[in-house]
């Protein structure tokens, strides 16, 4: 890990500028990452700084971020933590240019699947990531100063981000009941359907196959 105060700085300065703060983009009230705000607070978030060259082999990247989940669950994301709700890590790549966004992109997927197998969510980031917000596919949301990924427990509203494979959705049931996500339909339509649509995955043989 890379000792650089100036980019710790500049990526604290964009979590609390950015990520901690409200958007008109994203389809709905509250701030980018709703964690973020009482985590920068609670001082629970860690920034490491890695070199670019572990952003720039897939392989590399995916060995580094299953190390640091590992640390993570074994510190301040551990059962026992006292801050544990609200701890996150965020891993910096700052000297990464296209060619290591590049990278990123395409390592994500695998990256995504070993964060959930541990009941973790991993989120990425970098100057031209195309990730969309969930509530309007319009907007870019994961855009940021430098190459990062930020990883934190799973939450109750992951549902949003774990619908889509029936494996996943297994995993986040087994962590929180396979109950409604929102007691009341009709004040979040959205994360209702996504549910619905999630339990239908693991109830249906063909779904969950293809899942």
């Amino acid at each position: 890990m890379e000792k650089t105060p100036d980019c710790t700085a500049a990526v604290m300065t964009w979590l609390r500028d950015e990520i901690a703060r409200p958007s008109p983009f994203l389809g709905r009230d509250g701030d980018v990452c709703p964690f973020m705000r009482p985590a920068l607070d609670a001082d629970a978030i860690e920034i490491r700084v890695e070199p670019a060259e572990d952003c720039a082999d897939p392989g590399r990247l995916q060995a580094l971020v299953g190390r640091v989940m590992d640390d993570f669950l074994r510190g301040a994301g551990a059962d026992t933590a006292p801050r544990r709700a609200l701890a996150g890590l965020v891993l910096a790549f700052p000297a990464a240019g296209p060619a290591g966004w590049t990278v990123l992109d395409a390592a994500y997927p695998s990256l995504k699947e070993q964060a959930v197998a541990r009941d973790l969510m991993v989120a990425q980031f970098h100057p031209q990531c195309d990730v969309r917000a969930v509530r309007n596919p319009d907007h870019p949301v994961a855009r940021g100063p430098v190459a990062a990924l930020a990883m934190r427990r799973m939450a109750r509203h992951d549902v949003l981000f774990l619908h889509e494979r029936a494996e996943w959705y297994r995993r986040y049931e087994a962590r929180f009941g396979a109950g409604p996500v929102v007691r009341d339909a009709a004040s979040d339509p959205l994360m209702h359907e996504l549910w619905v649509q999630a339990r239908r995955r693991v109830e249906t043989p063909a779904d969950s196959a293809q899942g």
